[in-house]
């Protein structure tokens, strides 16, 4: 069950799965900035049982995963 969470791309976001695509893209950049200045964001929906979970690969691969109408 862990790596289930690891890999959903909607908890790497730290989104609702009743999210937009503009809501999606805007928190990619967002997530993506932050941790270009190695800060790791954090958010309400988080379940802290990961220690930096939030890489810019995974926010990339989350991405992509939700901007791909058959993996959405």
């Amino acid at each position: 069950m862990s790596n289930t969470l690891k890999k959903n791309a909607y908890h790497v976001l730290g989104l609702e799965v009743t999210s937009s695509q503009r809501e999606i893209i805007k928190r990619g950049k967002e997530i993506n900035q932050l941790l270009k200045i190695e800060e790791c964001p954090s958010y309400d929906s988080d379940i802290n049982i990961y220690d930096r979970f939030r890489t810019q690969e995974n926010v990339k691969e989350a991405l992509e995963n939700l901007q791909n109408p058959k993996t959405n």
